[in-house]
């Protein structure tokens, strides 16, 4: 339940700390007191939408802290599943704080979680109805989830998406290959096509750079051929009366030879030539040889600026170099194979859909047995609390019928009411008043409560276009719910705030010169005042302090 809420710079309220008790807790107060701050406040703890218009003026952040005990079993385990540790003295701590600039910190157990952890917690601790949550009541597409929630639907509803997701993924896929199918052989001509122009060029990596290179020595040959003659004409031929440089270089390591018998430096120096005098010689052969090259090329300069430029073309067709063209090539190879066994593929996935579709079929009727099952006996259990709720005439029942398949299944869910004796069901949203649709509701929140782990419920103005003694049965209904749970109930109705087991009073003074609002917990002769207000506004007499006492006493036997 919820123990205890911490409040800091929320709207009209500048700071505030609540506690609350098992039973039924009442809040009154006069109108614009505060009451939807304090709503705003535990959805906001709750990791719920809020602006930043919600801070209070002048301040730079807000905060809120809602602090639960005595959480159920079923409900810690579910938390636990959430990473949310209820094990340390039976209590949980929500934190949640905003700034002026939009950032914010959420916290559960003082252990840092995002706004979607907090959210994805919120529903197993608390059941927020609000004012306009009656109008859920008016879509017949959320009927479905009233009954889910009462029929505990969940497990059927795990085994059953699997097997619709997997049933969307193939019928995509077929649709794909059906697609694919229709230009298919235009599709693939053209990739022959692009195959066989790669094919017949015969590319190889490495042959763009090879060809340029010989095209230039090509280009140049005269030049080439020229520096060859003159560096073999120096280095190894010589021209009279000078002796080529190998000869001069030879010499001077035959008369450097005997010199170094004596002289270890002349013997080191004469070693150095002699070790060029073998480069020099390597050197010449290569010169000569690259002499003989020059004439010896597999193919003219045309035949290789012919070759470069279909090189060229391919790369800028299917790729930037030889390497991915090749590489396109092989693509294009592998997409045809592809295709190849799109009809062996089509084949597999018709089998796979039909024997998918089987198993969908089955999850789907599992889910409408359970659905019809438990429509039957809510529709009973709804009506027994409808009649206990000044509505004894009124039928009521959850009318399921065959729909397309969707991720809940083939089932379509619709609220049917009849509200006077003889008159046939007709859909909930063309015929129910504001007040019935409150009514109703309250007999729904009744019925699922029951079902559900969680243990504080809120209604925040339940009593929308109820009164008299209508109102009376509201009352000791809302108190018949909080023999179980924790129900906190924002009220304008003076039967209500009379059934209270504690009452609180919101209201709003000026401090400081500014509006702030307090919430505080009202003793016997405190709840007699403000139920005196409610009944007869600012002028309390004695019979409307009388009357308020024996409306106290009488909801307390």
């Amino acid at each position: 339940m919820l123990r205890l809420l911490h409040i800091e710079n929320i709207a009209v309220i500048e700071s505030a700390e609540v506690g609350f008790d098992r039973g039924l807790n009442v809040l009154t107060g006069e109108t614009g007191a505060g009451k939807s701050v304090l709503i705003d406040s535990i959805n906001m703890v709750l990791g719920g939408r809020v602006s930043r218009e919600l801070i209070r003026g002048g301040t730079k952040k807000a905060y809120v802290s809602a602090l639960f005990c005595d959480i159920g079993k079923r409900a810690a385990a579910e938390l636990s599943e959430l990473g949310v540790d209820c094990s340390l003295d039976g209590e949980t701590v929500l934190e949640r704080e905003i700034t002026a600039d939009g950032h914010g910190t959420c916290r559960i157990n003082g252990r840092p979680v995002s706004t979607s952890q907090l959210r994805a917690c919120a529903p197993l601790l608390i059941d927020i109805h609000g004012q306009n949550d009656s109008q859920a009541l008016m879509q017949s597409a959320k009927h479905l989830q009233f009954l889910d929630a009462f029929a505990r639907t969940e497990e059927l509803l795990e085994k059953y998406h699997p097997i619709y997701d997997g049933l969307l993924a193939l019928n995509r896929e077929l649709d794909e290959l059906e697609r694919a199918s229709a230009d298919k052989e235009r599709r693939a001509d053209m990739l022959r096509w692009q195959m066989d122009e790669i094919e017949k060029a015969a590319l190889r990596e490495g042959e763009k750079e090879e060809l340029t290179r010989q095209r230039d020595i090509m280009r140049n040959a005269k030049a080439i051929s020229d520096a060859i003659d003159e560096s073999c004409a120096i280095l190894d031929e010589g021209a009279e009366p000078v002796l080529p440089a190998r000869e001069l270089l030879e010499q001077a390591v035959r008369s450097l030879s005997a010199a170094g018998k004596f002289d270890a430096e002349l013997a080191s120096v004469c070693e150095r030539l002699s070790s060029l005098s073998y480069e020099l010689s390597d050197c010449v052969d290569i010169i000569r040889a690259k002499r003989d090259e020059l004439g010896d090329f597999p193919m003219s300069i045309e035949q290789a600026e012919d070759r470069l430029d279909v090189i060229k073309r391919l790369e800028r067709k299917y790729g930037g170099t030889t390497a991915e063209v090749l590489k396109f090539h092989d693509d294009c190879a592998a997409e045809l194979e592809l295709m190849d066994s799109s009809e062996a593929r089509t084949a597999e996935l018709q089998r796979q859909i039909k024997d998918r579709r089987v198993l969908l079929e089955k999850a789907a009727a599992e889910l409408t047995e359970r659905r019809k099952k438990s429509a039957a006996e809510l529709g009973e259990r709804v009506m027994s609390e409808l009649s206990f709720l000044d509505m004894e005439k009124v039928r009521f029942e959850a009318a399921v019928s065959p729909a397309e398949y969707s991720p809940t299944g083939c089932d379509g869910v619709e609220f049917l009411i009849s509200t006077n004796p003889g008159e046939e069901l007709r859909p909930l949203a063309k015929i129910a008043s504001g007040g019935e649709l409150s009514r109703i509701m309250l007999a729904l929140k009744n019925v699922l409560a029951a079902q559900d782990a969680v243990d504080t419920l809120i209604f925040d103005e339940i009593d929308s276009g109820v009164s008299g003694r209508a109102a009376a049965k509201v009352a000791k209904k809302l108190r018949q719910i909080a023999s179980g749970k924790q129900v906190l109930c924002v009220t304008h109705l003076v039967q209500i705030a009379a059934a209270a087991q504690h009452h609180y009073l919101i209201e709003k003074s000026l401090k400081d010169g500014r509006a702030s609002t307090r919430v505080r917990l009202l003793d016997y002769d405190e709840r007699t005042s403000e139920i005196a207000r409610i009944i007869g506004g600012d002028d309390i007499s004695e019979l409307t302090r009388k009357n308020a006492r024996e409306l106290i006493d009488r909801a307390a036997e």
